[in-house]
């Protein structure tokens, strides 16, 4: 019994270290994260349905459908960046061209010209913030399949993994405040707080300890735990709960979890 109770004690104390640990300094526009959408005035067209993603880790997907009779529709992304004065600069990750919006409060953009000048028209140039409801997370066991680096570099893939040994490692859930699931091979839970801007953060953790007989390739147990101590921000993408974090050396990471297959 002993035996045990230091076993979770110990867990405990690992991850509480872990989630202790300092974070590395936030832009500040983490608060004005989110999807933003509307329609645009358009030249030849009756508008271009425009929804606009500025993710916490500095990235963002921009899908324009142009409403013709053969709708078209266009996807680009790349990294934004925000001025002082509020205006927001989209770079394009293939053609570099950019893109200039300005906030106006925290819920709307407003498109600007190509020298990132306000556009002197009377027609509604405004995205406006589409709200993420956390319900849609709540409720559901999600399983991480991916991690991303900053540039776009998978460093952990669940789909190479033997299902014989990894198929139900790396899940978590959110129940009212907590968030529980397993690593590989324990089982943790660890309070969460949820803030403005799709922020969120982690507090110390509490796990079982026992010993895994393999490691799966790409991301340890250790590494997992110390990737969700670090979370700041969350989002929900093609259906997928996105988690954003950074490693030890307090580069950004993205962790990317599907609803949990049980088969």
């Amino acid at each position: 019994m002993k035996k045990v109770l230091f076993a979770v004690f110990a867990g405990a104390v690992l991850l509480a270290a872990c989630s202790t640990a300092t974070k590395t300094t936030q832009p500040i526009n983490n608060e004005y994260t989110g999807t933003f959408a509307g329609v645009v005035p358009c030249a030849d067209c009756a508008g271009i349905n425009t929804e606009l993603t500025l993710n916490p880790d500095s990235t963002y997907q921009l899908r324009e459908t142009y409403l013709k009779d053969a709708p078209q529709t266009f996807s680009s992304k790349g990294k934004w960046m925000q001025s002082d004065d509020q205006s927001v600069t989209l770079k394009d990750s293939k053609t570099k061209t950019k893109n200039y919006y300005a906030f106006n409060g925290k819920d709307e953009l407003k498109k600007l010209d190509m020298q990132g000048k306000p556009i002197d028209s009377d027609f509604n140039y405004t995205l406006k913030r589409k709200t993420q409801d956390f319900n849609f997370v709540q409720g559901k066991v999600w399983q991480l399949s991916q991690v991303q680096n900053a540039a776009g570099q998978i460093t952990f893939d669940s789909s190479k993994l033997n299902k014989e040994f990894f198929n139900d490692i790396y899940t978590i859930q959110f129940d009212n405040g907590r968030a529980s699931g397993k690593g590989s091979p324990n089982r943790y839970n660890a309070p969460y707080t949820l803030g403005g801007g799709n922020n969120m953060t982690f507090q110390p953790a509490a796990a079982t300890l026992m010993l895994g007989i393999r490691e799966p390739e790409g991301l340890n147990e250790h590494g997992f735990f110390q990737l969700l101590s670090k979370v700041y921000g969350w989002d929900i993408i093609k259906n997928q709960l996105v988690l954003y974090t950074v490693n030890d050396n307090n580069e950004k990471q993205i962790m990317i979890f599907g609803e949990f297959d049980y088969r």
